[in-house]
């Protein structure tokens, strides 16, 4: 039985009907933790629907509930609903552990497609630089997967960068990532990357982007993510072509894909761009 038509029969009577349908479809679980998005007229019930899922999953020792995120720091909004109330957990996923705070930290499960495409696409020996990698929420599955030249992590948030050098050390690929604590902006190294990760919502600035284009070699590939409204993801990509042109660069698209839905009325997407120089 799918685990939101459990919930509903188990909550019938117990909340209003209309907040029914309100219950997410997705109930991702990271490490021992499951977490999910609640509607803000479900928190008050909250507890109750944890108290039912820890039932259902015996496997699950917590149950969270994410409200927002927000903010460069990207830190999640996070309320605990029931279970054991231990934020650091150790998420398994494409052969590499991801450790983290998921009270503090943000990890998409919605993104496994994209890490395992990324091993897909990069190749053995080629330099990436992950101008956002929080954890190594992205790129680490890449130095794990992949015999890859040298990965350069970029983390501005001091809190996961504790966390990146962590998860660095226990999947034993200090031979060939580079973590850096800073501002992306300030990473002044030019051609470097044979592929250039951009993976921050609601999408990279414009400085960041003028930063990621000198980094990336000729013929290297920049990997833009943005939000963009659904059934735009056409004109998003022809307007992101024009303005890299603007700057003095000629692109050309490799190509472009929906990560995930982010919202009723917005996708979350990736434009894979080769710049040449």
């Amino acid at each position: 039985m799918k685990i939101k038509k459990r919930l509903v029969e188990e909550l019938e009577g117990k909340i209003p009907e209309s907040f029914l349908k309100k219950l997410p479809s997705r109930y991702p679980i990271l490490g021992d933790a499951l977490i999910l998005r609640l509607d803000e007229d479900l928190l008050p019930y909250g507890r109750e629907i944890g108290m039912i899922l820890l039932e259902m999953l015996p496997k699950i020792k917590g149950v969270w509930a994410i409200i927002t995120t927000r903010g460069v720091m990207r830190r999640p909004q996070t309320v605990f609903l029931a279970g054991k109330k231990n934020p650091i957990i150790i998420h398994k996923e494409l052969n590499t552990l991801f450790k983290l705070d998921i009270e503090r930290l943000t990890f998409s499960p919605g993104n496994r497609g994209e890490r395992k495409r990324l091993i897909e696409i990069v190749r053995s020996s080629q330099t990436v630089v992950d101008m956002f990698a929080c954890v190594g929420n992205l790129s680490l599955p890449i130095a794990v997967n992949v015999n890859i030249r040298r990965l350069y992590a970029l983390e501005i948030n001091p809190y996961a960068f504790r966390f990146l050098i962590e998860n660095i050390v226990i999947n034993d690929v200090q031979n060939r990532v580079v973590p850096i604590l800073g501002n992306n902006v300030r990473f002044l190294r030019e051609d470097l990357g044979d592929h250039v990760l951009m993976g921050f919502l609601p999408e990279p600035t414009q400085e960041q982007l003028v930063v990621a284009l000198k980094i990336v070699r000729s013929r290297g590939v920049i990997h833009y993510h943005t939000l963009v409204k659904k059934g735009e993801e056409k004109n998003k990509m022809d307007e992101l072509l024009k303005h890299i042109e603007d700057l003095g660069y000629k692109p050309s698209i490799v190509e472009y894909r929906i990560i995930k839905s982010f919202s009723p009325s917005k996708n979350h997407a990736v434009y894979r761009i080769r710049i040449y120089k």
